[in-house]
């Protein structure tokens, strides 16, 4: 856990630092274990790198799955913005649809 007032609430040197509670059911202050970090960059990467460390196995794994969920998603959404525009396409009445520009006739000169 990452405190938020370590100096007040467990005399720490610096305001950034982790605590780790034990692993027995009674929990007191006084059994915490804290780690201090002289910056918050610091902090976050001893973060990281304990999420690393407790589930370095999965997080390829979680990445991967993450990233075929978007995919699936933007095509379901890339599809269903290409149905809609098709459909407003036909709802349109004809007199409400641009016009198609004529063809200019074969050797007229080119608009500049």
């Amino acid at each position: 856990y990452s405190c938020k007032r370590a100096r007040a609430e467990h005399k720490s040197p610096t305001e950034f630092a982790l605590s780790f509670k034990p692993t027995s059911a009674s929990i007191q202050l006084k059994d915490m274990k804290c780690v201090a970090a002289e910056t918050e960059q610091d902090l976050l990467r001893w973060l990281h790198a304990l999420r690393v460390v407790k589930f370095g196995d999965k997080i390829p794994e979680n990445r991967a799955t993450v990233l075929l969920k978007v995919t699936e998603e933007m095509t379901e959404l890339a599809e269903a913005k290409r149905l809609e525009a098709l459909q407003e396409k036909q709802e349109k009445p004809p007199a409400e649809r641009a016009p198609a520009k004529p063809a200019p006739p074969p050797g007229a000169p080119k608009p500049v």
